[in-house]
């Protein structure tokens, strides 16, 4: 398996970001940025990361050019408080941002949770989200 932390960006990377134009144009170039995400994900949690799943417009389909990229990951809680978490999702923002000085807050979303929360919470988001996920990692 390549290492997904050690790839670029596909289409940001080659060219300038120009406002207005999408900079993941295809299903395939979304998944591949996800899986690079998930790559640094899995640098900062370890084991702790169970898995990455794409959700939202992106994975359904039907984005727009200024569409964010929705990745929902499975952390396990290891018997500890589970804010960690929530705490940890900015260490790793701050690992894409130093990497990928071009990205903002806003192209990539994500979002934090149980791996019992993901197979059993009925709530209209989780509903939502198992509809279309795409499984990353």
């Amino acid at each position: 398996m390549a290492n997904l932390s050690a790839m670029s960006l596909p289409a940001v990377t080659e060219k300038p970001l120009v406002e207005g134009t999408d900079p993941w144009p295809s299903t395939e170039d979304a998944l591949l940025v996800a899986g690079v995400v998930a790559g640094i994900a899995k640098e900062v949690y370890g084991d702790r990361l169970v898995e990455v799943w794409m959700y939202g417009s992106r994975a359904r389909g039907d984005w727009q050019a200024h569409s964010d990229l929705d990745l929902l990951m499975l952390m396990a809680d290891e018997g500890g408080p589970r804010r960690r978490r929530w705490t940890a999702l900015p260490e790793l923002r701050e690992k894409l941002i130093e990497r990928y000085e071009y990205l903002t807050q806003s192209m990539i979303s994500l979002y934090a949770v149980l791996p019992e929360q993901w197979r059993s919470w009925d709530t209209m988001f989780f509903r939502s989200v198992r509809r279309n996920a795409v499984r990353v990692l």
